[in-house]
């Protein structure tokens, strides 16, 4: 009986191996291939983000009135462009700052990026507004670049005649809305 359990263990081990050796075959012969195309798409990107609020530019003291108020907005400004150059505009809907009293001609406040020409207020008013900043194609891609942002205004005693007569109110307000955008170039 010895012999006869050996002779089917041999022939089931025969048999096993016949079969995996067949499956490994046809796992082979089963193989197949894909290709795929990678692709980076680079788009172009501009974004402009204005960093600050309302600008409060204060006349407390007669030098005030004599030599004028400037303040600096740090990083006032974000800017990113990857592509194209691009150009930053300042627009106004009315050329004077509008008050309760009358206005302020807007040729006596200026905005500006600093470092570049500044700006007179009624001249933001048409068209696109005032350039503020032109980058052409040459220059390098930027991202979240700041720039800060400098208004001024007049000095020369030029608003002294504007602050209201009434006892009752404490100051007198001047106020024009400044939009910045950014088109490519």
């Amino acid at each position: 009986m010895t012999n006869v359990i050996k002779n089917q263990l041999k022939k089931v081990t025969l048999v096993t191996l016949v079969t995996v050796a067949a499956l490994a075959a046809s796992a082979q012969a089963q193989t197949s291939s894909g290709n795929v195309n990678l692709n980076v798409v680079l788009k172009p990107v501009r974004t402009l983000v204005v960093n600050s609020e309302d600008v409060n530019l204060v006349y407390e003291t007669a030098d005030d009135y004599l030599t004028g108020k400037s303040k600096t907005v740090a990083g006032g400004l974000t800017v990113t462009n990857i592509g194209s150059g691009f150009k930053v505009y300042a627009k106004t809907t009315t050329p004077n700052l509008q008050g309760t009293t009358g206005t302020i001609d807007g040729q006596t406040v200026t905005v500006a990026i600093e470092g570049q020409t500044a700006q007179q207020v009624s001249d933001m008013n048409s068209g696109d507004g005032a350039l503020l900043l032109h980058r052409d194609s040459n220059n390098e891609s930027i991202i979240n670049q700041a720039y800060n942002l400098v208004y001024t205004a007049a000095g020369n005693n030029a608003y002294k005649d504007k602050v209201s007569r009434d006892k009752t109110v404490s100051e007198t307000r001047y106020t024009v809305n400044v939009v910045y955008t950014i088109v490519s170039d």
